[in-house]
């Protein structure tokens, strides 16, 4: 059964520059108000759907016996995000605080059914409001055929005041009370297909001045175009995501979107207009084919407002080709979820398609849009055999892809405790302190079974096990979740701080890293802004791994490098230790290392009969802060 998801993100979205790529800013920056509870990144809605956070996107799941239900999200000018599905919109007993995804983990809920009163999540500031000196806009829409639209909306940003608001679509229209002043609006209408029938979508984007005279504003579907991205082979299309943005530029980007994520079988249209101003406005467009074994993930966009033609023609030979491999290691039979999240220097983005599931022990050849502003971040999930069960997020960052042919490993060995590095900033993983709301706050999220070598990082999450925060021996938060913990300090607070993590896991896909532990002390004091804590891990190789396992008979060479959390002022290691276990961790063994400043390597000749090498590492930093880590069954041997 096909799976369609339609999403608006409305109001502010702020982006900051890395490396010459914009990048949305998180959205989950803002901790829980509940005194040390841990930032869930899944929320249940009353419908029973769930929505995965992650960073700035949101990836919404329809409930059993729900699949086909579209989404529609909208982004407040607080930066909250209300995601309602479709079925919801206009229904008189629908209250749009209880799908505010952000409210509603701010009051320390993940489970929107749990709310007594939607009171406790404060005013519905979701519906625009009418000032006295407000202009009534009238959107006339007419679909393709010029009938009314089945479903549509307005969604607009005023270019003077950076105020945002929307209005649906109903009778073929949207009635608006705006100010006088410039705004730009985009508009949007949607027809569902029956059974196998394609889902048609049409968007727009157009610059209005609102004097204080009432105006009619038209959205011709009949002067829509296809929009699609076609190669120069015979790829079939798979999924397709059309993104409309407009927005003002004041230091900062300040932009609404909205988004229409399709299957590819379904049909995407836009009607031109170039005359958008001297602001942010287009659209972008990103797109998943297959050939074969061959997967297409493309990615285009139209700065300018719509083009006449917005339909992109796309040469195989321009787009970067990456060998991904997917060994698996040592596990049942399993697949990894992928998508893939392409954004460029003009616009990130704010929601990402699905690409196609890779069984592990596979390998395939993964073709991706290439050039100088384009960036690319790839994501893959193993899921447990339920919604509380430990899983798995993988995530691989390319950055900007140039044409040719390169490696791509995935899920590669040895595991052990690590800092997050900068190809994960989308989940706030790592160790932070931050201002919030006038409070302080310090969160640890780590990942505790990620692999030291190649171009991946895995974070695991619904872990047993327990995460504690402390200060002077004075527990400030715990958690018994072995992933994450987050506690609110008192103002001016400042010393030596401790974060314990135990975590264990059993999973079905491999039966490496079963229990890793982390303990990290470490100097605070208040901070004005995020800040990225200079603490540090240790990164381990070794070589000779394939699939999770190396040759148990084959002398091994290892290397063990000190690694500052990247963001943070850099440290340097005073002191570094190894230890090694062949009967999971009952017994330790120390191993000479051959140090020099931040490098180290050492031999490792494994005993007759041994089944898996376990690691524990600890370091001390040039501040005197100290980091101890293990993971039993970091590797296995054959």
């Amino acid at each position: 059964m096909r799976k369609r998801y339609v999403a608006a993100a409305l109001a502010v979205a702020s982006l900051t520059v890395a490396g010459g790529l914009a990048v949305a800013e998180s959205a989950t920056d803002t901790p829980p108000s509940d005194g040390g509870g841990t930032p869930p990144t899944t929320v249940t809605l009353p419908t029973g759907d769930t929505v995965e956070i992650i960073g700035d996107a949101l990836v919404p799941k329809p409930a059993a016996g729900r699949a086909d239900i579209g989404f529609r999200s909208t982004r407040l000018p607080g930066h909250d995000r209300v995601i309602m599905p479709l079925d919801q919109l206009g229904k008189s007993r629908t209250d749009e605080r209880l799908y505010n995804v952000d409210a509603l983990l701010r009051n320390g809920y993940s489970d929107a059914r749990d709310v007594k009163s939607p009171d406790k999540l404060g005013e519905d500031s979701t519906s625009s409001k009418a000032d006295a000196d407000a202009t009534k806009v009238t959107v006339e829409y007419s679909w393709l055929d010029g009938s009314d639209p089945e479903q549509g909306g307005a969604f607009w940003v005023n270019l003077d005041t950076n105020e945002t608001g929307s209005a649906d679509v109903s009778k073929g229209k949207a009635e608006l009370d705006l100010k006088p002043g410039k705004y730009s609006l985009i508009a949007d209408m949607l027809r569902r297909g029956t059974g196998d029938e394609p889902w048609e979508a049409v968007g727009t984007i157009m610059d209005v001045t609102v004097t204080d005279e009432a105006q009619t504003i038209t959205v011709d579907g009949g002067k829509a175009k296809p929009v699609e991205a076609t190669l120069d082979n015979d790829a079939k299309p798979r999924k397709k995501l059309m993104e409309l943005f407009t927005g003002v530029s004041t230091g900062k980007e300040q932009q609404i979107a909205h988004t229409i994520n399709f299957s590819g079988e379904d049909k995407l249209y836009a009607i031109p207009n170039d005359e958008t101003g001297d602001h942010p406005a287009g659209f972008t467009l990103q797109s998943q084919l297959t050939r074969a074994k061959d997967t297409y993930s493309l990615f285009n966009i139209a700065e300018h407002g719509i083009p006449a033609d917005p339909s992109f023609a796309v040469r195989a030979k321009d787009l970067a080709a990456r060998e991904a491999s997917y060994p698996s290691l040592g596990g049942d039979a399993h697949e990894l979820g992928r998508s893939d999240w392409g954004y460029h220097k003009s616009h990130a983005p704010y929601m990402y398609p699905l690409s196609a599931n890779a069984k592990l022990g596979s390998s395939r050849t993964e073709h991706y849009t290439a050039g100088p502003d384009v960036g690319w971040t790839h994501f893959g999930m193993l899921e447990g055999k339920d919604a509380e069960s430990p899983y798995d997020t993988v995530i691989v960052d390319s950055g900007q892809m140039k044409p040719g042919t390169e490696d791509m490993p995935w899920l590669s060995a040895p595991l052990s405790v690590r800092v997050p590095g900068s190809h994960s900033p989308y989940f706030n993983t790592g160790l932070e302190r931050w201002p919030s709301g006038g409070k302080a706050g310090l969160l640890a999220r780590v990942p505790m079974f990620t692999s030291g070598s190649g171009a991946s990082t895995t974070f695991s999450r619904n872990l047993s096990g327990k995460a504690v925060i402390s200060k002077d021996g004075k527990v400030l938060a715990e958690e018994t979740n072995g992933s994450e913990v987050y506690a609110d300090l008192a103002e001016g607070d400042e010393g030596r701080y401790t974060v314990a993590v135990e975590a264990k896991r059993e999973v079905a896909w491999t039966p490496l890293g079963t229990r890793s532990t982390a303990t990290w002390e470490f100097d605070s004091k208040p901070v004005e802004e995020n800040t990225v804590l200079d603490v540090s891990a240790v990164r381990f190789g070794a070589s000779g791994i394939s699939g999770g396992y190396a040759k148990a008979a084959k002398p091994q060479k290892v290397t063990l490098d000190f690694e500052t959390q990247p963001g943070a002022e850099d440290r340097s290691c005073e002191k570094l230790g190894f230890e090694v276990s062949y009967d999971d961790g009952k017994t330790w063994k120390k191993v000479k290392v051959d140090r020099d400043g931040d490098h180290a390597e050492a031999k490792l000749k494994h005993p007759s009969g041994a089944k898996f090498v376990s690691v524990r590492f600890s370091a001390t930093d040039d501040k005197g802060q100290t980091v101890k880590t293990s993971t039993i069954r970091s590797y296995g041997l054959k």
